[in-house]
């Protein structure tokens, strides 16, 4: 059995750096070398080097370098195990696994199966249901967007999934597992009953959970998969699978609140949005979201709660090292009915001229002093210093003070977190 190294050698004897580099910059020949703007810091003049005959990278503008293996963690944000499988695949090369990683295959794999089953099961009955295709007619979701993101409709009925998964020679509990069925007192009932269901999707085209919508005033309105051995709700965006790659080219995701949203956006011709799943953003959403851009527009809704959660995700995005702004939708409409109501060119125009961070903050109602520390602290949690001066000068021009008193501020709010105070010098 060949060693751990002598494997990754054969891997990085078999992929030619260049061609790897060349999916993400664009390379000119420079000598026996080849050179382009580094994709890990902002530069006008080129000082990437990639050298084909020592098969490693290196800026000299920021210092970073490294292989093959190096390259893709920093540029798809991967943990190396995630990039040694990838590079593998990509080698033709076979990788040992090991008898922990073969049992979790072993595991997911009937989860990733009978999901994918209970998608078509689910579509299958949409078609049947005049008031659910009637809902999403209504909805303006065309028969080839339904299908697109695999839409469908749960029976209303205690165990209709169930006895289709058993006839495919699924065993109840296994169900259970995967969280399509829960334990009642009188025994195991669909958890999904009465619904629009949207089979939620990992970047490998797996489904690994479902989000289902109540089409009368049955509460709760939205109810979603509990977390499985294949899902983390806190670690996907739902149409993310569909967005990558126009995420990838704009460099740029839109990051809204709900099914609905994210796929009437994508009916308009707005490829790149994507949402959350019932949870607040998280570290590894913006991480994610890192892998394939540089900035995040969020697409709340304008109301109190849609605020607050925004203001939440700015702090997290921009600690992911995300350039990020605010799209603010005039009235009570969320994403979904302004472009509904108003159209796709109502929404470009917003979209046009979104709002920065700086922006945002400035426009909720309440003390300006208490939002203005708001703000601080939200920006002081970007990478980026250059930008981060950036803010505190934007914030010193809102607020009409010297910058001095900006930065002074960010100074005192650092202090109070380790010492738990609550002064201001703010004028």
């Amino acid at each position: 059995m060949p060693s751990h190294d002598s494997t990754l050698e054969e891997i990085k004897d078999r992929i030619d750096i260049v061609d790897l580099i060349s999916d993400y910059v664009q390379l000119k020949k420079a000598g026996q070398n080849w050179k382009g703007l580094c994709p890990f810091h902002a530069e006008k003049t080129p000082s990437f080097t990639v050298s084909p005959a020592k098969q490693i990278f290196h800026c000299f503008g920021c210092g970073s370098g490294g292989d093959i293996f190096t390259f893709l963690v920093r540029s798809e944000n991967l943990s190396f195990p995630e990039a040694l499988k990838i590079l593998a695949k990509r080698a033709g090369v076979t990788l040992k696994t090991s008898q922990k990683e073969a049992a979790e295959t072993g595991e997911k794999e009937p989860l990733f199966n009978m999901n994918k089953d209970a998608a078509w099961f689910f579509q299958q009955n949409l078609s049947k249901n005049s008031q659910a295709a009637g809902y999403l007619k209504g909805r303006g979701i065309s028969d080839e967007v339904q299908k697109q993101f695999v839409l469908g409709y749960a029976l209303n009925s205690w165990n209709a999934l169930l006895n289709f998964l058993a006839r495919k020679g699924y065993k109840p509990d296994m169900v259970k597992k995967a969280g399509l069925a829960v334990q009642g007192s009188k025994g195991v009932y669909d958890t999904f009953r009465d619904r629009i269901m949207f089979p939620i999707y990992d970047l490998k085209g797996d489904v690994i959970a479902f989000g289902g919508r109540a089409i009368d005033n049955t509460e709760p309105k939205y109810l979603n998969s509990p977390e499985t051995p294949v899902f983390n709700k806190r670690r996907v965006l739902y149409g993310l699978n569909l967005a990558k790659d126009s995420v990838k080219d704009a460099g740029q995701v839109l990051l809204m609140e709900g099914y609905l949203d994210v796929i009437t956006a994508h009916t308009f011709g707005f490829t790149n949005a994507v949402a959350p799943l019932g949870t607040a953003c998280t570290q590894e959403h913006g991480k994610l979201i890192k892998r394939f851009a540089e900035e995040a527009i969020i697409v709340f809704d304008s109301d109190e709660a849609g605020n607050k959660a925004a203001k939440n995700a700015a702090g997290i995005l921009l600690e992911s090292g995300l350039h990020v702004k605010v799209l603010s939708i005039p009235g009570k409409d969320d994403p979904d009915s302004f472009l509904r109501k108003k159209g796709k060119e109502a929404f470009q125009a917003l979209l046009a001229r979104p709002l920065s961070i700086i922006e945002f903050f400035m426009l909720q109602k309440g003390d300006k002093r208490i939002i203005a520390r708001e703000a601080i602290e939200t920006i002081s949690r970007t990478p980026d210093k250059i930008l981060q001066g950036t803010y505190m000068k934007m914030l010193s021009e809102k607020l009409n003070v010297e910058e001095r008193y900006v930065r002074e501020e960010y100074q005192r709010i650092k202090k109070q977190h380790r010492a738990g105070h609550n002064s201001s010098v703010l004028p």
